[in-house]
């Protein structure tokens, strides 16, 4: 029994101290986030607009919680004024990467998504960090 506890504080001790896996974590949570909020103004402000605002308040809190929780900084106006380039520089990787992979292999719908997260997910954590930690 004692080792199983052992065991698994050690498990929650790696994912509380690997940042990678905390951004990951951030990126689920504000999966739901804009879902949620979405779901919430579609009725109010149409479709289109209330995705729009979504993802703009899913993205402040992602750079409030990457900030607090995965890299344990305080946010400055400074990088808060730079995020928004990563979220640029995310949407242009999720646009061209199936673009350039259906051009080249038109059989690729399935595995699309996930080489797009593989390609955009340690990008976005790179720029994440350099961002909130300069």
């Amino acid at each position: 029994m004692e080792n199983d506890y052992k065991s698994n504080t050690k498990s929650v001790n790696f994912i509380l101290e690997n940042k990678f896996i905390k951004y990951c974590m951030t990126g689920v949570f504000n999966t739901v986030h804009h879902y949620v909020w979405f779901l919430l103004l579609s009725p109010v402000i149409g479709y289109s607009f209330s995705n729009l605002v979504s993802f703009i308040i899913a993205n402040i809190a992602s750079f409030f919680i990457n900030s607090y929780f995965t890299f344990q900084v305080t946010p400055s106006l400074r990088s808060f004024i730079k995020y928004p380039k990563v979220i640029i520089v995310q949407a242009v990787i999720a646009y061209l990467v199936p673009a350039l992979c259906l051009a080249f292999f038109p059989n690729s719908k399935l595995f699309v998504p996930v080489l797009t997260t593989i390609i955009n997910l340690p990008i976005g954590y790179l720029l994440t960090k350099k961002v909130i930690q300069n």
